[in-house]
C-alpha cells in the first residue's frame, strides 16, 4: 500500500511538470487595464489609434457582457468590433461586437461566461487614424454560488460550480436536473429559464415537498434540502443535458451517422487540454478505419483549459484522486454514469470502441462494465493505453491493454490485473525516446516520427488497437 501511495504522488508531481506551460510574456506597450468596480468594469480610452489593447480578470466565474460606446472624434470604422480573446497575443478569440458609428449606447453586445482568475485579452479595433474616444464595458450578467445539497443519500455536500447563479439584480436560481425536467405544472409567477443545462428554477418553484429552498443571509451561498434523492444529479460539475456526457469537447454528427460502421469514444484521462488531446488520433482513426466512423471526444475528468497555476495544481491533483477511486472502488460515480447515459444515447452506428488515455483507460473500463451488467448497449471494443489497471470483471474478452515498457502509470494503482482477470490482450509499445517515462506517457496519441522515420507514435498506437478492435 505504500508503495501505491508514493507511486500516486509521483503520478501527481510528474503530471505538473508535463502539463503546466512556462509562462509567456504579453507585448503590453499598448495595452491598458480594466479595473473592478463593484459590479462591473468599465474603462474610458482617449487618443487611441487604430487598435486598443485591454487585459480583463473577472474575480467572479459567471457570465459576463462585453460592450462598447463611441464618444468623440473620428467617426468608426465600418465593421469595427470589440473582441474578447483567450491569449496574450489577441488569438483565440471567443466574441466580438459590431458598433454602430456615433450610437452613445452599448449596441450589440456580446454575452459569454468567463472563469475567475483567468486573464483575457481585450481588443478594440477600428477607429480610422486620428485620436478618438469611447469607452469599453463589461457586466456581470449573474455569478456562480455554493449550493449545498442535503438529501437522504447525501446529508452535506457543497458544491462550488454551475449549480446555483446569483443574477445581477439579487435573483438566485437552482440548476435541477429530474429525468423529465417539466415546467408545465409550474404556478402562476414562476420563474424559470432553460439552457443548455436544463432548467434553472427561482426560489418560488423550490418550496415543494420534493425541493426547498433556503437562501442564506450570506449571497455566497444556497442549502437545497431534496426529499427526491433522485432529483439532482450529483455531480460537482454542471448536470447535462438528458442523454448528453458533461465532458462532451467534441460531438459533430458524422455524413455517415446513424449507419456508420464504427463509433469511437475517446476518453482522456489527467491534466489534459481538449483541443490538443485527441486531433492526431482522429486523423489516424480516419486513415485506419475509414472515413465511415463517428466520433467522440470524452473527458471523464474534464480538462485543465483555462487553468493555470495553484489552481492548475489543485485540479490535476483532483483528477488523480478521482482516477484512484476509480480505480479502487466498487461503487460508481456519478462522472461514470454520466459517460453511460452519452454512450447509451450517442452512436452513429456500427460497433461501439472505446479508447482511453491514462485515467480515460479507468472510466472506459468502469463504463464498460456497468453497461455489460445493467443494459442493453454494449461496447464491443475496449482500449486501454498507458491506463492504470482495474477490475476488468466480465469485459476483459473485449479489452487491449497498451502501455510503453517505461511508462509507470499503469503501475499507480495495481501492480497485477485484479483478480487474475486479465485483458484479451496486453501489449508492450515502443515509443520515441523521451527523458521520462512520464514525459514517455504523454505522447502516445502524438504525431512523433522517430528511429529513421520507421516509427510514429501515434499511428503505431493506433495501428496496434486496430489489430484487436475491427
Amino acid at each position: 500500500m505504500k508503495r501505491r501511495v508514493a507511486l500516486l504522488l509521483a503520478f501527481f508531481v510528474a503530471l505538473l511538470y508535463t502539463v503546466i506551460p512556462d509562462s509567456a510574456s504579453a507585448d503590453t506597450s499598448n495595452q491598458g487595464t480594466i479595473t473592478s468596480l463593484s459590479t462591473n468594469y468599465f474603462v474610458s480610452t482617449t487618443n487611441v489609434g487604430d487598435v486598443a489593447y485591454y487585459t480583463f480578470r473577472p474575480q467572479f466565474s459567471g457570465k459576463f457582457k462585453v460592450s462598447r460606446q463611441h464618444l468623440s472624434g473620428q467617426s468608426i470604422a465600418s465593421g469595427s468590433n470589440v473582441s474578447i480573446c483567450k491569449e496574450a497575443n489577441f488569438s483565440n478569440c471567443i466574441g466580438a461586437t459590431n458598433v454602430v458609428s456615433g450610437n452613445p449606447t452599448y449596441p450589440n453586445a456580446i454575452s459569454l461566461e468567463l472563469e475567475a482568475g483567468t486573464t483575457y485579452y481585450l481588443l478594440f479595433q477600428g477607429f480610422a487614424s486620428t485620436p478618438a474616444s469611447a469607452n469599453i464595458k463589461v457586466d456581470m450578467e449573474y455569478r456562480y454560488i455554493n449550493l449545498f445539497v442535503k438529501a437522504a443519500l447525501q446529508t452535506s455536500k457543497q458544491i462550488n460550480g454551475k449549480r446555483a447563479r446569483l443574477y445581477s439584480d439579487g435573483r438566485k436560481f437552482v440548476n435541477i436536473q429530474s429525468s423529465n425536467p417539466d415546467t408545465t405544472g409550474l404556478t402562476s409567477g414562476v420563474q424559470y429559464i432553460s439552457d443548455t443545462y436544463g432548467i434553472w428554477y427561482s426560489e418560488s418553484y423550490l418550496t415543494s415537498d420534493a425541493a426547498t429552498m433556503i437562501s442564506t443571509s450570506d449571497s455566497d451561498s444556497i442549502t437545497l434540502t431534496v426529499q427526491d434523492s433522485t432529483l439532482i444529479a450529483r455531480a460537482d460539475n454542471p448536470p447535462p443535458p438528458i442523454g448528453v456526457a458533461r465532458s462532451t469537447a467534441s460531438a459533430a454528427v458524422s455524413a455517415c451517422s446513424p449507419n456508420c460502421d464504427y463509433t469511437f469514444y475517446l476518453m482522456a484521462g489527467v491534466g489534459t487540454v481538449k483541443n490538443a488531446m485527441w486531433p492526431d488520433a482522429i486523423s489516424k482513426i480516419n486513415t485506419v478505419y475509414g472515413s465511415n466512423v463517428q466520433v467522440y471526444e470524452l473527458f471523464p475528468y474534464d480538462s485543465v483549459d483555462g487553468l493555470s497555476g495553484l489552481k492548475l495544481i489543485a485540479f490535476i491533483a483532483l483528477q488523480t484522486k478521482n482516477v484512484a477511486e476509480d480505480s479502487l472502488s466498487i461503487t460508481t460515480a456519478q462522472r461514470i454514469l454520466d459517460e453511460v447515459n452519452f454512450i447509451k444515447s450517442n452512436t452513429g452506428g456500427g460497433k461501439r470502441i472505446i479508447i482511453g488515455h491514462s485515467g480515460g483507460g479507468v472510466a472506459g473500463a468502469r463504463t464498460a462494465r456497468y453497461l455489460e451488467a445493467n443494459e442493453q448497449v454494449k461496447v464491443n471494443f475496449l482500449a486501454m493505453v498507458g491506463s492504470p489497471r482495474t477490475s476488468l470483471s466480465g469485459i476483459n474478452s473485449k479489452v487491449i491493454a497498451i502501455a510503453a515498457p517505461n511508462d509507470p502509470v499503469p503501475d499507480s494503482t495495481y501492480f497485477s490485473w485484479p483478480n487474475s482477470i486479465k485483458p484479451a490482450q496486453d501489449k508492450s509499445i515502443n515509443l520515441a525516446p523521451q527523458s521520462n517515462g512520464f514525459q514517455t506517457h504523454a505522447t502516445y496519441f502524438v504525431n512523433i516520427s522517430w528511429n529513421n522515420g520507421q516509427n510514429n507514435n501515434v499511428t503505431d498506437t493506433i495501428n496496434m488497437v486496430h489489430s484487436f478492435a475491427n
